[in-house]
Parts: structure tokens; C-alpha cells; sequence
């Protein structure tokens, strides 16, 4: 074969890989909005196993659909922001089992993982206690139950506590707010109603970190979670670093704090913090942010966070200080 048809051939195969390449990263930097938006709308989220389906024909989609994935999380969480502003409970319930549906696709896609099923997979492996077991005090009610000797088997419902600062500054973390009711059953009836016990070490209420290394970290309070943040933190070296980190570390925090059935709705105003000048000879930088109730169903108050960094820009200590006025007892607060 002549050297210089040889040559004309690997030029075409050249140009015919380069185009190949193009089209790929085209999918991945483009997608279709409009493609996710539909898959979403044409399905009634309302439910874990709605929920689960949705997650499926998001991920079906494909990898070239991130970028539109990722576009419209960002859209219903605005959407979630207005919602919880008007009181729109229903709305505001379907719209975040669309923003979990779409941030287990994109880990799905992104990590090749499920971090509901690597949480469900950690939960399973945590023993109930053998005999019995107190139950609450409620007229005609047994005073004890029979508890199971087997694992914990409640399916987890996790909550998806995501932003784009929260994945920019824990790019291989996501956080998930976890509530496991006391009792279930149709009605407020002790005699028809079960008791779900809910074992150590596991609260009412909990934070867990999955990593994409499919790691699982519980953070059942306020100290639990200061500690994993203080590990995990990358250095923070700049003012507007350390102000990115404030308001990430509230917005993972208010996963503590719940409403009825739901994390209490907090709003965290741009460039909420306030860094206290360095004393003379010690190289530290106080930061104190500040999370706000929604103002609705008469709820109130603030959820405070205190950082201190060190010479470094590492992450020393980290307090969560709640101040919270509520208009019916939330079914648990972590001090």
C-alpha cells in the first residue's frame, strides 16, 4: 500500500475518533433539560417506591444527562425555598422527593453507587435488643413489648441535604437527614399501633455522611456532626473559603432539627457571617454564621454556628447553638 494512501487513512481515522470524542463530551456538557424536566413531571413523586422509580428513569437517561440533572436540582430547590415560604406543605413534600430522586441518579451516574442502598446495607447490620422493651406511657397500652432478636430492617427514607456549595466544598460526600418515626400504624391508637424501636446507636433523629468510597458516618447530634466536620474539612484559607464552609456546615446541621414530619425550613441570608479580627499573637479566626427559621406556621428563631480556624485555615472547633420559638413541639430537637 502506498505510503501516502497509508497516510490519508490514518488522518480519517484520526478525525473520525475526534469526532467521536466531541460528540461524548458534548453529551456530557450539554444534556437535556427539557428530557429530565419531563421525566420528572410525568411522574407522581409522592412516595419512597414513586421516588425510587423516578431515580431509575433519570439514570436510564444516561451519563450525558448530568449537566441537565444537575440543572434541575438547582431549579427545584428554588422551588423548594418558595414553597416553604407559603406554607405549601404538599408541595413542598413532592418537591424534595424530586430533589432526592435527582441527587441519587447523579450519584448513581457520577459515583456508580446508591447511597440509600449503602446506607440501607450499614442500617442492616446493627442488632436489635433481645426481651422486652418499655413502651411510653398511654392509657390501655401494654407496658412492654416482646423486642425482635433479628437486624434492623425499617427501609430508610433518606432526605437529600444538598447544595452547590455543599458538593463543591465535599465533593465526595453527600449527606442525608434520616427521621424514624416511634410508632406506625393508621391511626393514634395504642392498640392497633406498633411500637419501631429505634436501636442504638441510632436516634429519633440523624445526620448520616455516605462517602463515595461508600463509607457511612451517623451524627445523631450537634457535637457528632462538629467532630466529622473538623476531620473532613478541607483548609480554608480565605475569608470567602471560610464563609462557603459556615454556611455548608449550617445547612448539613439543620438536618437535626425537625417540624412535624419534616427538617425544619431555615433560610441562610449571602454572606450571613461575621469573622472576628485575630488577636495580637494568636493566630486563630472566629467565624459566626447564623441560619433563620422560615417564618411560617408562626415558627421562629435562629440556629447559630460558631468555627474556629486556626494559623493553618483547618477547622478547630465548631459549635451549633439553636434558638428555636415553634408553634407545636417538634418531634425532636438536638441541642
Amino acid at each position: 500500500m502506498p505510503s501516502h494512501f497509508r497516510m490519508i487513512m490514518l488522518l480519517l481515522v484520526m478525525l473520525l475518533l475526534r469526532s467521536a470524542l466531541c460528540a461524548d463530551q458534548a453529551g456530557l456538557s450539554g444534556g437535556d433539560p427539557p428530557k429530565a424536566r419531563a421525566i420528572l413531571t410525568s411522574l407522581t413523586v409522592d412516595t419512597l417506591q414513586a421516588q425510587m422509580t423516578a431515580e431509575e428513569a433519570l439514570v436510564q437517561a444516561g451519563r450525558g444527562s448530568i449537566p441537565a440533572l444537575q440543572l434541575a436540582l438547582s431549579e427545584e430547590q428554588q422551588q423548594l425555598a418558595a414553597a416553604q415560604a407559603k406554607e405549601t406543605d404538599n408541595d413542598q413534600f413532592i418537591i424534595q422527593r424530586r430533589i432526592n430522586a435527582l441527587d441519587i441518579a447523579l450519584a448513581r451516574l457520577t459515583w456508580q453507587i446508591n447511597p440509600r442502598e449503602v446506607l440501607q446495607a450499614w442500617l442492616g447490620k446493627i442488632s436489635l435488643p433481645k426481651g422486652n422493651v418499655p413502651l411510653p406511657p398511654i392509657a390501655t397500652a401494654p407496658a412492654t413489648i416482646e423486642a425482635s432478636t433479628s437486624n434492623f430492617s425499617r427501609q430508610a427514607d433518606p432526605v437529600s441535604l444538598t447544595d452547590a456549595r455543599l458538593s463543591t466544598v465535599f465533593p465526595n460526600y453527600r449527606f442525608y437527614a434520616v427521621d424514624f418515626p416511634p410508632y406506625r400504624g393508621g391511626a393514634f391508637n395504642p392498640m392497633i399501633m406498633r411500637q419501631n424501636i429505634v436501636p442504638a446507636p441510632l436516634a429519633r433523629i440523624n445526620v448520616f455522611v455516605v462517602g463515595k468510597d461508600r463509607s457511612v458516618t451517623l451524627c445523631t447530634d450537634s457535637a457528632s456532626l462538629a467532630q466529622w466536620f473538623i476531620t473532613n474539612l478541607p483548609a480554608c484559607s480565605s475569608k470567602d473559603a471560610r464563609g462557603n464552609a459556615t454556611d455548608v456546615m449550617l445547612h448539613v446541621a439543620e438536618g437535626l432539627f425537625w417540624w412535624n414530619d419534616r427538617p425544619l425550613a431555615f433560610t441562610i441570608a449571602k454572606d450571613a457571617f461575621v469573622e472576628t479580627p485575630c488577636a495580637a499573637g494568636v493566630q486563630v479566626v472566629i467565624v459566626a454564621g447564623k441560619a433563620t427559621v422560615v417564618p411560617v406556621h408562626k415558627n421562629a428563631g435562629t440556629l447559630g454556628g460558631c468555627l474556629t480556624f486556626d494559623h493553618r485555615g483547618r477547622l478547630a472547633s465548631a459549635i451549633f447553638t439553636p434558638d428555636l420559638k415553634l408553634a407545636l413541639e417538634p418531634l425532636l430537637m438536638i441541642p
